[in-house]
């Protein structure tokens, strides 16, 4: 899993430090570059709009909002992304973007991966 992501940008938008770390930390073990974190939506959207991006792991509810602006911007690049969230997704969000990767609070690193790598072969195989 190293070789997947070693020198990719991966966005990370979490308005936890502690759970933002956690996931940076989880990130820099297999060589990612992280982007962020992050923790307002605003915040994401910007990092979105100014540079590539390889990947994203998002929590759904950040400070100012929810994170749907962003995915609809990475979906519309065909970004893979997972949404760590602690309560699960509302279903017109389901509904919107199928496929979509979530993870339920608290996730651990080997869980986190499995489901980045879940999004990376879904968006390479056109979802």
């Amino acid at each position: 899993m190293k070789d997947l992501w070693s020198g990719k940008r991966v966005l990370v938008a979490e308005d936890n430090p502690l759970v933002a770390m956690d996931i940076e930390d989880t990130l820099l073990a297999v060589g990612a570059q992280v982007v962020g974190p992050v923790a307002a939506a605003a915040d994401a959207v910007s990092r979105c709009l100014n540079g590539p991006l390889d990947a994203a792991i998002l929590d759904f509810n950040l400070h100012g909002g929810p994170v749907t602006p962003v995915l609809e911007i990475l979906w519309e690049r065909s970004v893979p992304m997972v949404i760590c969230t602690g309560a699960g997704l509302p279903q017109e969000v389901s509904a919107r973007f199928p496929g979509l990767r979530v993870c339920l609070k608290p996730v651990g690193p080997d869980t986190l991966l499995t489901r980045l790598s879940e999004a990376h072969e879904a968006m390479m195989a056109g979802r």
